[in-house]
């Protein structure tokens, strides 16, 4: 019921009476990489995984999102790509990589990442926006357009649209 506090009550508590439950220790690190302890998630991570690139997906993608909270940008991006070599179509990998590589200034590959997103048939406001920024980074208005578009009509009263009106309305 998206009670993050109870959940990582819970977690702490399974990993602590079983710390070879890696789904458990995965989830606890992700609740708090999220949660402003991202150096505490990754410790989690790196005490109870033994062998990382041999961790299940879900595992890999929570040391990717834990390495992006804490700064580690390359192990960040090593990780996700590790993710997307086993699943080429990984919905949060394939987002993150897009918002690493816009980030650094990698506008072509953030474009790419994009329309790998958008394949999948996924469709956040946030991606939307994320998409619509690359393409405007890219200087390639109708594109741009065509993501701030489907902003407005399919997540109107979302943030992003808020912010995508800001940015992109002449």
């Amino acid at each position: 019921q998206l009670n993050m506090s109870k959940a990582s009550t819970y977690l702490k508590k399974a990993v602590q009476l079983d710390s070879s439950n890696i789904r458990a220790v995965s989830d606890y690190a992700l609740i708090l990489c999220k949660d402003d302890s991202p150096d505490t998630g990754l410790s989690v991570l790196q005490k109870n995984v033994a062998q990382p690139a041999l961790a299940s997906l879900s595992t890999r993608l929570a040391f990717a999102r834990c390495y992006e909270a804490t700064g580690d940008l390359e192990q960040a991006e090593s990780a996700y790509m590790s993710v997307l070599n086993e699943s080429a179509n990984q919905r949060q990998a394939l987002l993150s990589m897009a918002k690493l590589k816009f980030d650094a200034g990698r506008y072509l590959s953030a474009s790419g990442f994009m329309q790998r997103y958008f394949y999948t048939n996924a469709m956040a406001p946030s991606a939307l926006l994320l998409g619509a920024s690359i393409e405007n980074a890219l200087d390639n208005i109708e594109e741009r357009d065509y993501y701030t578009r489907q902003l407005w009509t399919l997540y109107p009263k979302s943030n992003q649209a808020s912010e995508a009106r800001k940015r992109f309305s002449q």
